[in-house]
Formats: structure tokens, sequence, C-alpha cells
């Protein structure tokens, strides 16, 4: 094709990966890589903030630079202190709330928006534990069958009618219909294995007593949260446009409003990019998809996403099952699986396959094929312990077998699914004077090196 470098976009996830796109593009088209439009997704929704602000005579917002993380934490805190003594939010962390605001944010979600979520919840918590209390007094002790018969069946033939219920909004899902989902799967576990501890779980999960001695729903307290979330997101959304401010998630959202109001300014963006890549797509959210498909809104786009599904870390209440499926729908694009594998040995795929095939909702069933052979040394192994602490005594143990054997530090990884998981561990590793291992933070971030 006869295409001018400046008229591509390509965007992804992360600056790194960015990066990579354009070092590997130099290699193959030469400098003209440095033409082609590569960049994040919040970069690429601050450079048309930056755009608009020389395309628009009347608009005054700043655009500059979105606020700085200190910045936000003073603001989220100035309004949570201007807050009734008797606010449910009073005490909270800060940085806790500033999260859940930047979550809304991603998945394109208002303060009214969180507002709606919340009551609807509290009013299906409500029918709900009214009517489920007296069926789970029913239970009968560490007996099955008759707990099964007597309550958990009669429950799931309540609640099975939420299973196809509108959702409350777009596709956020009303809370109930996972917990009607989980109790379905409960029951089907422990008819299985004939024994009454998945049931237990999920009662233990969903359920609480009152001061009555009645079970009620556990999310009253997370929904009245989300209620007086709602407000703050709504006051900390009007300082920010009085103060002529935006934060990063800002980025995204005022270019998608941007794009929807000004036919113009989007006319010329869809000029510009008329070929548009977008990489690693399963990690994007509703508002990033939101820009895709303002600068894409004209018949046969010329548009490629690339992803997996199976990777997919981003959600809000169910606001995200599949950006590959939505994608699919929406473009009705042709899908070409690529199953060749770089990385992992066969051995970690398959296990890998096991595991992820049990998902609801997957976008492809693919079977990966290694590129490499196996070495001798890839082996997969699970372990079972009875507490965290007998967990992480015997990773750090299993380090230290390591590096007696031989095995340089520097070639060891211990990756969690979450960061927090490793502080508890760190006082493990450092009762053994040969495992070395630094610590440090960056942005609320723990790095470990051994």
């Amino acid at each position: 094709l006869d295409t001018n470098p400046e008229n591509i976009l390509c965007l992804n996830f992360t600056e790194t990966g960015a990066k990579n796109i354009r070092e590997r593009l130099k290699s193959i088209i030469g400098k003209d890589a440095l033409k082609v439009n590569i960049g994040t997704f919040h970069a690429f929704g601050s450079d048309i903030l930056a755009q608009y602000k020389n395309y628009a005579e009347d608009y005054d917002r700043k655009l500059d630079q979105p606020i700085d993380e200190v910045i936000q934490y003073k603001i989220v805190k100035k309004l949570q202190d201007e807050l009734p003594a008797t606010d449910i939010l009073k005490g909270d962390n800060v940085k806790d709330i500033i999260g859940v605001i930047g979550e809304a944010k991603s998945a394109g979600l208002s303060s009214a928006d969180l507002l709606k979520i919340a009551e609807k919840n509290i009013e299906d918590s409500k029918v709900l534990s009214e009517a489920i209390s007296p069926l789970l007094m029913n239970l009968v002790p560490y007996k099955f069958r008759e707990s099964y018969e007597r309550a958990y069946r009669p429950i799931y033939e309540l609640i099975k009618q939420y299973d196809n219920l509108k959702p409350i909004l777009g596709t956020v899902e009303r809370s109930i219909a996972g917990l009607a989902r989980d109790l379905k799967a409960a029951m089907l576990e422990a008819d299985e294995i004939n024994k009454l501890k998945p049931l237990s779980d999920w009662k233990d999960k969903y359920f609480e007593k009152d001061q009555n001695g009645n079970y009620r729903l556990r999310d009253r307290v997370a929904n009245k949260k989300l209620v007086s979330l709602a407000g703050m997101m709504s006051n900390y959304n009007q300082y920010l446009k009085k103060q002529g401010l935006f934060d990063f998630n800002d980025m995204i959202e005022g270019a998608v409003k941007i794009l929807k109001k000004d036919d113009g300014f989007r006319m010329t963006l869809q000029e510009r990019y008329q070929f548009i890549l977008l990489d690693e797509f399963q990690d994007t959210n509703p508002s990033q998809f939101a820009i895709v498909k303002q600068l894409t809104d004209y018949e046969n786009p010329m548009i490629m996403a690339v992803g997996d599904d199976d990777q997919a870390i981003y959600e809000f209440q169910g606001a995200l099952a599949s950006n590959l499926t939505d994608f699919q729908k929406h473009y009705s694009a042709n899908v070409i699986p690529l199953v060749e594998n770089y990385r992992s040995t066969q051995e970690i795929l398959d296990f890998a396959h096991e595991i992820i095939k049990q998902a609801p909702d997957r976008f492809a069933d693919k079977e990966l094929i290694a590129h490499h052979d196996n070495p001798e040394y890839s082996q997969v192994n699970r372990y079972e312990f009875v507490s965290s602490d007998a967990e992480y005594s015997f990773i750090a143990d299993e380090i230290l077998k390591l590096i007696k054997s031989g095995v340089k530090q520097n070639e060891i990884a211990v990756i969690s699914y979450k960061t927090k998981y490793f502080e508890p561990l760190l006082s493990f590793l450092k009762e053994h004077e040969e495992i070395k291992i630094a610590y440090q933070t960056y942005n609320y971030l723990a790095k470990y090196t051994l």
C-alpha cells in the first residue's frame, strides 16, 4: 500500500511495549518507523487533549499535564475531611478511594452510574436477605443431604431467576448474578464429593448474621460505601473542573468527550489516523476502547487488534467481559489465532491450558505450541499448605536449596498475583544469611531483588 507513516496509529498498553514496537519496526522499515504514531492509550489521550487546545478557540481547560499523585492525594484527603463525622468513608484509606475512582473512570462509569449500581444492589440485598434467611435457618449441622435439600436447593430455586437479568447498565451486572452462579457451582461440587464444605464456604462468603440472629448479605457495607463514593467522585470531578485540572484517567475520558462533541475535530483525526493497530488489546478498558470507536466511526475502517483474552487483567464488577469479543462483534472482524509460543515450554503451556480452559466466556479455546523443545529441567509442581506461614517457609527453604546447589540468585524468581503477598515472605527470606535480598518501593509498588 502507498501509505504515509504519519497515517498509521499504533496503541499499546505500556510505554515499554510501545518502545519495543518502534524498535522492532525500525529494524524492518528503517527511519520511517520514527514517523509512525506509536504510544500508549493514555499518552494518546493526552495528545488528543493537547491538539484540541490548539483546535478549539473556546476550550480553556489546562491541558498541559495531569495532576500528579501527591496533588491528587491532597485533593481527595481534603474532600474526605469535609465529609460528615458519621460518613462511612470518613476513616477509609485515601489511596483506596483514589484507586476505586480510577477504576470507575477506566470502566467508563460516572458518579451517577456508581450510585445507580449501589442503589440497585442495596435493593436486591434487602429483598434477598429477607427471603433467604429463613431458608438458611433450616441448615442441619454436619448433615450434608439434609442441608442440601432443606436449605441450599430451595435457595437456588429462589435466586436462579437472577441468572438472565439485564445488567444494571451496560455490561455491569447486578451483584446477585454472581451469587447465583457461585451457588450453582458450589452445589455441583458438593454433590460430586458428597460433602457440605463447598456450600458452607458459599454461605460464609456471602452471608453474616445481624444482632437478631438473622442472616443477611455481606455486601451491605460495601454498597453503602459505594453510595458515599459516588458523592465523593462527583465532588472530586467538580473540584478538578473548577480548578481547570485533570487527572491521569481524565486523559482518556476527556478525549472521548471531545471526540463525541466536536464532529470537525473527530473527522480531522479520522483523516490523520487511517490505519490503526491495537496491541495487548485484552488489557484495554471501556474508556480506551471508546476512543478507538470514535476514531473509526465510519464504514469499513482499517483496524486490527492483537491480544489474548486469557491474559485479561482489568475488571469492574463485570464491566469488562471480553474486549476481544466486543471488538470482533463491533467490527465484524476476522479472527486469526496465533498458537506458536516463544516464551514457555510445552509442559508449562499444557498445564496452563488445563487451568484456563475452565474459565467462562473465553474468546477462543486455543492450544499453544512451544517453539522450543522442553529443556531437561522443565517441571511444574503444585503444593498445598495448611497456612500462609507454612507456604512462605517452604518458599524460603526451596530458594535456599537452589542457592546451595549452585543456582545463581538472579536466576530465581518468585511471582505473585499481588504485591502485598511479598511483604510477609520477606521475613522468612531474611532468616537465611545465604539469601541476599534488596527491597525498594516505587510509587507504592514493592520491588524485591535476590
